[in-house]
């Protein structure tokens, strides 16, 4: 749940490093810090268990206000992050290559099978033991 930790007075305030750094608001929007002065928000947030950043504007032309009312209106995942698919359209690719992976698995055991059926649906197995007997009747026993 989103906690709301940054004040306007705050952000104003925060000087550059020679790094960037981050100033959490909480619920995954952040104020990144840039050496050169300038203060992008961000929203980091997951999708298909891979982790994605929604770039927000730039403070003070996007304000802290604007930032935390598009967290809100993104809540759980941006609509139209950089990925135009939606939550519907990830179950159905999903299906599509489960259903697929299955039937090249099938069809891979039946092309095996059909390779084991003729390799020995042309030969008769009483050739293979000599004299064309089992190994019980050359034991003596019937």
């Amino acid at each position: 749940m989103p906690q709301n930790l940054l004040t306007e007075a705050k952000i104003k305030s925060v000087k550059p490093t020679d790094l960037d750094w981050k100033l959490s608001d909480g619920g995954g929007l952040f104020l990144l810090v840039k050496p050169t002065g300038s203060k992008p928000w961000r929203r980091k947030y997951r999708l298909q268990g891979k982790e994605n950043l929604l770039a927000i504007g730039s403070f003070p032309q996007v304000s802290l206000a604007e930032a935390r009312t598009t967290r809100e209106k993104t809540h759980p995942i941006p609509p139209m992050s950089g990925s135009t698919l939606s939550l519907e359209a990830l179950a159905e690719r999903k299906r599509a290559r489960e259903v697929s992976l299955h039937t090249a698995g099938r069809r891979t055991l039946e092309s095996h099978q059909q390779r084991h059926h003729r390799a020995l649906s042309g030969r008769n197995i009483t050739t293979a033991i000599p004299n064309g007997r089992c190994a019980s009747d050359a034991d003596g026993h019937s």
